[in-house]
């Protein structure tokens, strides 16, 4: 049987999810630490390739391991922990079906970002968070991440141009907003590369009236209007919330 892993994990302490030549990633990290455990050399399978600095309330990584039988998923568990400090949660150790893959078997994902529109930032927070200082649209806003949902070719809205399949479903868009914070949040089976920080930044321009629906609009369609403006907005405010799959139950 496979190995399931539940995790949350601030994004600031990582370099990504996915290993790295160098730098502390979650796939290297939980490599090594497995690796020690079960006395041989174990390669770990992660649900997404997040950026650094880009956190998840929940994530999902995989592994296969030979000499399992005498140790139990409890000690999985506590042994994982007591390898962090408070950077990572375990949140749960199972068994899956060898068959299981926590890429390919995705029903949805929700992913968060999270905005503060003020003109005085608390510094505590503001590592976890996009601070705007210029007033925001929250009706423009709302208006503008509607049309996003539903399949589009979202190549414009990716720095990767070695993608294959630009067409993508975003399922559902919320907004929500609690005194100075603005939270986005974005539904969707698979994502391009920096796909939900270009969406954000859509939203900011077209909120301040930098850029028209239109020009969103043309640019679902892969159509760059000269005078559209693409914005990357900083990973510090993403956060994969929750990943839903075939047959598993987290």
């Amino acid at each position: 049987m496979r190995i399931l892993v539940n995790i949350s994990y601030d994004g600031l302490f990582f370099i990504g999810s996915q290993k790295q030549p160098e730098g502390r990633t979650i796939q290297g990290e939980f490599e090594k630490i497995l690796s020690n455990l079960f006395k041989e050399d174990i390669k770990v399978i992660i649900c997404s390739r997040l950026d650094s600095k880009v956190s998840a309330r929940n994530f999902v990584f995989v592994f296969d391991a030979e000499n399992k039988s005498n140790i139990s998923l409890e000690k999985i568990r506590r042994y994982l922990q007591d390898s962090f400090n408070t950077e990572v949660l375990i949140k749960k150790v199972i068994e899956v079906p060898s068959s299981f893959h926590p890429r390919h078997d995705v029903k949805y994902k929700i992913y968060s970002y999270k905005i503060q529109n003020t003109t005085f930032f608390d510094p505590l927070i503001s590592s976890h968070l996009l601070v705007v200082f210029q007033p925001l649209n929250l009706k423009r806003i709302k208006q503008g991440i509607k049309l996003f949902e539903g399949l589009h070719d979202f190549s414009l809205f990716s720095s990767d141009s070695q993608e294959k399949n630009t067409k993508l479903i975003i399922n559902k868009t919320w907004v929500k907003k609690t005194k100075d914070f603005i939270y986005l949040k974005f539904k969707g089976k698979s994502f391009l590369k920096y796909q939900i920080r270009f969406l954000v930044g859509a939203l900011l321009l077209y909120s301040q009236e930098k850029i028209t629906k239109e020009n969103i609009v043309h640019a679902l369609d892969g159509i760059q209007d000269s005078n559209y403006i693409k914005r990357k907005v900083d990973a510090n405010g993403l956060t994969l919330e929750k990943i839903v799959f075939e047959g598993i139950k987290l």
